[in-house]
């Protein structure tokens, strides 16, 4: 689907878009909460939160996210972290698995946007 025909469907439809997006990307395992999605005509914001678990299976905290998908790009910010935030996102690795894990749904996504 080339831009020209996204930007005409989003002007028709967006809620498709919306939903298509929302069915793939990924809940569990981590990601407890409910997506909040954004189409705008050049970009999908998708806001969540990771519920991180501590060594004894309890859960720690949890950490607002967001991934911002364009057509040719994929990012993943954390948001409103404070410092024992920022420690937990460091310690456990969570920034290039949330990346690995969003360019693997991620294509899936960007072909709908594109």
């Amino acid at each position: 689907m080339e831009k020209k025909q996204f930007k005409e469907i989003l002007k028709r439809d967006p809620d498709l878009v919306e939903r298509l997006v929302l069915s793939y990307l990924p809940h569990g395992s981590g990601i407890d909460y409910d997506w909040e999605i954004e189409v705008k005509p050049d970009r999908v914001v998708c806001d969540n939160a990771w519920h991180l678990m501590d060594e004894y299976g309890y859960y720690d905290c949890v950490l607002p996210f967001r991934v911002t998908i364009y057509h040719d790009d994929i990012r993943v910010r954390f948001r409103d972290l404070n410092s024992y935030g920022h420690r937990k996102v460091r310690e456990s690795y969570l920034r290039p698995y949330l990346e690995e894990l969003f360019w693997e749904h991620g294509s899936r996504i960007l072909d709908v946007i594109e």
